[in-house]
């Protein structure tokens, strides 16, 4: 069985329109820290030879340049004069004349031409309407892009959030001189930790751009993110209120069984795990296995409806994770968490490997992540540089004890700060870890400090939590949560069924960047400058969605059979009245490839009404799955609604933790 299972994935790789597959070490979790292969935006591509970062001799879009650029190695040594190569891609195809100039930032991992080249997305859209020159300049350490061809703690000591903010400005200093731009008018554009990057580099270096977008961008850089369990409750609650009580009793039962002998040889069974527990499992072994099924669900559901390929529009989605786990033909809860698992990968396992095997060695992961040698490196070199970004500075360590939530008390802290000083060295301990998160905290205040800009975040995607939502309209400071929306769904091109909320959202993303990018002798915008959207209005609809059936132990896979819904988005109208559109617009959802391409037997397909569960943003929620859209702004004096609900545990609480944990 374990061939077919392996012959499926592989088909399911490729035939699915945008899918592709990501190279995964054996032992490393759906996610790290967030972090799924590929990167945040799944940039990356399966690579079959180690060092082999980038496929820009596949490039469907030849206008788009390869270049490289001398870069400083250390920008704040004065006496430190060695230089490297910086990777970078120019699109001039769009280009007036009039020293436009959007730079799409690079993250924590390969930077693929597609960013530069996809004349689809969200931005680039933008650039060939308002004529702009497009950059797209690689993260220093990732990728091809190398200061030092080393991953030992002394080279990554230059890996921060300040060097790559410096590269940039020392970027644009450069390509205005190269290209004589007049009076240059750069508008920076990030999604996810390049959000972040693009919210920094305005507030740091305000003369050196007219503006930036920061799409899902956390700018709080919090060192224990137990919001981001919380936010993944929230989602599966408003998909399916019978849902989040039973992802609880499977993990519940999970963390029981791992107490007993009898128990752990189960879970062997159960979920075919790799390795098997024995007599000689550690609290440690037990800890990782409930964290790397925490990080499956988190896979399930960051990218829900996300607009990157039929993969997130209908199959790696909540409604997808809460059709498996409420599956009562399965009636044990733990079982039907195993099936997550193989729907996960029968979507994006790698066909080299026994897919039905669960990851469940901590230390070979580390041993994984510990290469140094850049020319041996896969994937495992991005996911190196992208923990010690967070144990050096960021943090964002997605915990479960923390705060009520239905992952229980799975995954603490101590885990991930065990995991920094075992990757890291003795010197990456806690105090390294708590010291370094606070100091950048305290350095990046983008909501007190930066103006021209636009913070759009999706009120699915568990990042979130971490955006900021204060309102300057003074300033230019513009955040928006989008709802029904996932990680960075604004930056995808359009596609049929999306969320109606993104409509109205790119609208009000465009007419702040108008503003931004005016000529500054003009004292009107091409298209008026607007304030945050406050509603977008979805009626409620009904919809067919997959029904999933995976049995066995290796698995089989069967479904979905899925019948397109019809979605209808009246007006959309912005807050001061100023713009309305989408008048009764009907677009319809597709019939995803693998319903008529892939062996797979029909199961029969059951319809579910839109839920009346509450939101997660407190604002109105109405339709199921991807139907589902409003956008909303933060509340009175900046608060957004959103941090209400996401926040259930006492400020004195945490303090008290906090000293527990610290002092």
């Amino acid at each position: 069985m374990r061939p077919i299972l392996l012959f499926l994935a592989a088909l399911a790789g490729s035939v699915l329109s945008g899918a592709s597959i990501f190279s995964r070490s054996r032992h490393r979790p759906p996610f790290l820290l967030g972090r799924p292969p590929g990167g945040h935006l799944r940039s990356s591509y399966y690579h079959s030879t180690p060092g082999t970062s980038t496929l820009d001799g596949d490039n469907p879009w030849p206008w788009v340049e390869t270049n490289w650029f001398t870069q400083k190695l250390d920008h704040f040594d004065p006496r430190n004069m060695a230089t490297w190569q910086q990777k970078y891609y120019q699109n001039s195809k769009y280009y007036q004349n009039q020293s436009l100039i959007f730079l799409m930032i690079g993250g924590e991992g390969p930077e693929p031409v597609k960013w530069a080249g996809n004349p689809d997305v969200s931005y680039l859209k933008w650039a060939a309407k308002y004529g702009a020159m497009v950059f797209d300049l690689e993260h220093r350490f990732f990728g091809d892009s190398w200061p030092i061809k080393s991953m030992e703690y002394d080279a990554l000591t230059l890996c921060t959030t300040q060097q790559a903010l410096a590269d940039i400005a020392n970027f644009i200093t450069a390509m205005n001189r190269k290209f004589g731009f007049s009076n240059p008018r750069w508008v920076t554009f990030g999604g996810s930790y390049p959000g972040s990057l693009s919210a920094f580099f305005r507030a740091k270096y305000p003369d050196h751009t007219v503006g930036a977008i920061a799409s899902s961008a956390p700018v709080n850089l919090k060192l224990d993110f137990y919001e981001y369990a919380m936010v993944v409750e929230d989602d599966v609650t408003i998909t399916d209120p019978t849902c989040p009580g039973e992802i609880q009793k499977a993990f519940s039962q999970m963390q029981q069984m791992t107490l007993t002998v009898q128990g752990r040889n189960d879970l062997n069974k159960i979920w075919n795990l790799d390795p098997p527990f024995d007599n000689s499992t550690t609290k440690l072994d037990i800890t990782n296995f409930l964290a790397n099924v925490y990080s499956l669900f988190q896979g399930m559901i960051q990218y829900t409806y996300d607009g990157q390929s039929d993969l997130t529009h209908q199959n790696i989605t909540a409604r997808a994770l809460c059709n498996l786990m409420t599956n009562k033909d399965e009636a044990d809860p733990v079982k039907r968490a195993y099936n997550v698992w193989g729907w996960y990968q029968y979507f994006y396992g790698d066909p080299t490997q026994d897919n039905s095997k669960f990851p469940n060695s901590y230390w070979d992961m580390i041993t994984a992540m510990s290469q140094k040698n850049v020319t041996l490196m896969d994937e495992n070199g991005a996911d190196r540089g992208w923990m010690w970004l967070c144990c050096n500075e960021i943090g964002f360590l997605q915990t479960t004890d923390q705060g009520k939530n239905i992952f229980g008390s799975t995954v603490p802290i101590n885990y991930f700060i065990d995991m920094c000083t075992d990757l890291f060295g003795p010197a990456v301990n806690v105090n390294f870890v708590r010291d370094n998160n606070k100091m950048a905290q305290n350095y990046y205040q983008v909501a007190s400090e930066a103006t021209n800009i636009v913070l759009p975040n999706g009120s699915l995607d568990p990042w979130h939590a971490l955006g900021t939502y204060t309102v300057d309209a003074a300033n230019g400071v513009a955040p928006i949560l989008i709802n029904g929306t996932a990680h960075c769904s604004d930056m995808y091109p359009v596609y049929d069924g999306e969320p109606g909320a993104l409509v109205a959202a790119r609208l009000f993303i465009e007419q702040n960047l108008a503003s931004f990018i005016a000529p500054r002798d003009h004292t009107q915008p091409s298209i008026p400058t607007i304030f945050p959207v406050t509603s977008v209005y979805m009626p409620t609809t009904t919809q067919n969605v997959p029904t999933v059936t995976i049995t066995g132990n290796p698995v089989t896979v069967t479904g979905p059979t899925v019948t397109a819904p019809t979605v209808t988005m009246p007006v959309v109208t912005t807050a001061n009245g100023g713009v309305t559109t989408a008048n009764d617009v009907t677009t319809k959802a597709p019939n995803p490839t693998q319903a008529t391409n892939l062996p797979i037997s029909p199961v029969t397909e059951h319809t579910v009404q839109s839920s009346a569960a509450p939101p997660i943003t407190g604002a109105t929620v109405t339709g199921a799955g991807p139907s589902a859209g409003t956008a909303t702004t933060g509340g009175p004096g900046g608060v957004p609604t959103t941090t209400k609900t996401s926040i259930r545990i006492s400020y004195l609480s945490a303090v008290m933790l906090f000293v527990a944990l610290f002092v």
